[in-house]
């Protein structure tokens, strides 16, 4: 029988770990489709009831994707019903690129610098749209990445004229200083500042990088390059000019598959003219969704894009307006039999809704039956392996007569009951009369946990008394102890959703900060409310590039502010800084070191 037990518990922890892997599998396939919704035309709401959304989808490893029907996206608009947009159609659309071009000795290899100059100029002049706009930042000795400024001498600014990037990229110069080559920095530099600068919406900017791979002396690491871009969302599109280096080959492979860009390498410099033809056509490829809507009743609504494509699963969220016209006041209708609080439409409406989610399941386990059978299979293994060691358990545990085990109080613990006068109803009762006893001094003068009699439970000093059913059970004998109400927890849900604070009396206006990386809802719940890594902030946020102290978010009539309590790595809201109180609004991005949140305020 024991050797049966251990075989048993030996295929449980295997399948837990199946089961674990699969998981882990599952949702790393979910994370790698990149997609971003640039933004929503609503010019057709008033007259059609029709609204155009523009999104842009890509692949970390093959770029843009360009081959996906409107049933591969899934909509949502302000946690209403899921549907899928009447059409989907791919365009071209004007872009802002930056590009990072390196300085340095070991660009001159086979005329590599001035090829790559030549690619920049025939970009500019040949190959980009009108609208397009470009700027140049050189890695070179001194540079801030921190810095909000163009130097001159080095960079140059967006702007739609090629003639005048053409003419600047050609007049730079080989760097001559010793070996320095602050490639990191300077891929910040030009991230934060097409933020800043481009006009573009987030998904027609991008970051083009020309280098041999080096870097040295930056203040900054390849981790923090590429943290950067994905919570600005830039994709960075890499040529690598490296010669064969392997460690120069993984950081730029890695910066462009982890940021939805693409990477290209070649000894041959020649090619990257070709290389810039191809990565500007990417940037440029969006989808166009159209889809109808009903009569909006308020102007501010979400919009909620889910793309499936091989396997791979992206979504993202957009905060938009409408003009919305005042709702006539109803006439009176005849009442009828439906519930109170529920209408034929209603229940209409939840029926399509578990519809809808009952085919998508469906669906998804027709296309996953491997993973559906391992994992039915490990729950079942599970359950029963857990019966099992239940029934044993008790069996070992449960003395003849089903009497409840306890273990006697110490001598020396059969003292009286003390003054219960301060307790609603005196000392805690059982079906068979006893009481609880007090707590006693110990050899030290100091408390010790209190003998519950007759209940096998101890008390610590201080700690609440168990609440005990006074109801006699049948047969008499000990009644079980109830449990105390649950009570909400501070800290962060494990796999995310809402972390409930304490609350104060209830406010009139309500907000959420919404983290869609982690899946996890702040609740806005106290007039102020700070922000940091500490303990003591209303808001604990676990990470090393937030503040102790951090920001602070206060509510004052019927608008939130956010104000920055002096943190390190600073306070944005929609990619700006912000020192000094700003009024938030529903759908602004907030970033704080190096988390990034959506506010929605819900009244």
């Amino acid at each position: 029988m024991k050797r049966f037990f251990n075989v048993l518990m030996c295929v449980c922890i295997c399948g837990m770990l199946l089961v674990s892997a699969v998981a882990r599998s599952a949702a790393a396939q979910g994370r790698e489709l990149i997609l971003i919704i640039d933004t929503v035309d609503t010019s057709r709401y008033q007259d059609e009831r029709i609204i155009q959304a523009y999104v842009t989808v890509r692949h970390p490893q093959v770029g843009a994707v360009e081959d996906l029907n409107a049933d591969d996206f899934t909509l949502r608009i302000s946690d209403g019903k899921l549907f899928t947009p009447d059409s989907a159609e791919i365009e071209t659309a004007s872009v802002s690129m930056a590009i990072v071009l390196e300085l340095y000795q070991t660009m001159q290899r086979d005329n590599g610098f001035q090829d790559a100059k030549d690619a920049v100029s025939n970009l500019c002049l040949n190959q980009k749209a009108i609208e397009d706009r470009v700027a140049v930042f050189s890695v070179r000795q001194g540079v801030d990445p921190d810095s909000e400024t163009i130097d001159k001498a080095y960079e140059h600014d967006f702007t739609e004229d090629g003639g005048a990037v053409s003419n600047f990229v050609q007049d730079l110069q080989m760097e001559n200083t010793p070996p320095g080559t602050p490639l990191y920095d300077t891929i910040i530099k030009a991230i934060r500042y097409t933020v800043r600068a481009s006009r573009e919406p987030v998904g027609r900017r991008g970051v083009i990088v020309i280098t041999d791979g080096g870097d040295r002396e930056s203040r900054n690491n390849s981790d923090v390059v590429i943290d950067a871009a994905r919570n600005l969302r830039v994709p960075v599109y890499t040529i690598g000019y490296t010669g064969g280096s392997r460690e120069y080959d993984q950081f730029l492979n890695e910066l462009a598959n982890r940021t939805g860009g693409d990477y290209r390498n070649t000894p041959d410099s020649e090619q990257f003219d070709e290389f810039l033809g191809e990565l500007r056509e990417e940037l440029t490829k969006r989808y166009v969704l159209t889809f109808p809507v009903d009569e909006f009743e308020t102007s501010r609504q979400i919009l909620e894009v889910r793309a499936d494509h091989d396997d791979l699963v992206g979504s993202d969220s957009f905060a938009f307006d409408v003009d919305v016209e005042p709702t006539p006041t109803p006439e009176p209708v005849e009442a009828t039999a439906t519930p109170a609080g529920e209408t034929e439409e209603d229940e209409d409406e939840d029926e399509d809704g578990e519809q809808t989610f009952l085919e998508e399941w469906v669906e998804w386990a027709k296309d996953n039956v491997l993973y559906v059978a391992i994992c039915g299979g490990a729950l079942l293994l599970f359950i029963l392996v857990a019966a099992i060691l239940l029934l044993r358990t008790r069996k070992k545990s449960t003395p003849p007569g089903g009497e409840l085990p306890y273990e006697p109080p110490a001598p020396g613990w059969d003292q009286p009951a003390g003054d219960w006068s301060g307790q609603p109803d005196g000392p805690p009762t059982f079906a068979s009369g006893e009481t609880a006893g007090p707590t006693q001094m110990g050899p030290m003068g100091l408390a010790e946990p209190t003998a519950i009699e007759g209940s096998g439970e101890w008390v610590q000093p201080g700690a609440p008394t168990p609440f005990y059913d006074k109801t006699e059970a049948v047969g008499g004998g000990y009644v079980a102890p109830q449990p105390p109400p649950p009570q909400p927890s501070v800290g962060a849900p494990l796999d995310g959703g809402t972390v409930i604070l304490s609350r104060g009396p209830k406010m009139e206006h309500e907000a959420l900060l919404i983290d869609r990386r982690a899946n996890r809802n702040y609740d806005l719940t106290k007039p102020e409310m700070r922000l940091g890594r500490a303990a003591e902030n209303d808001i604990r946020l676990d990470s090393e590039k937030v503040s102790r102290r951090h920001a602070l978010i206060i509510l004052e009539d019927d608008t939130f502010y956010i104000q920055d309590l002096g943190s390190a790595n600073g306070t944005f809201v929609n990619g700006e800084r912000v020192y000094d109180r700003t009024a938030l609004h529903s759908g602004d991005e907030v970033k704080l070191g190096n988390l990034t949140f959506l506010f929605n305020q819900l009244s």
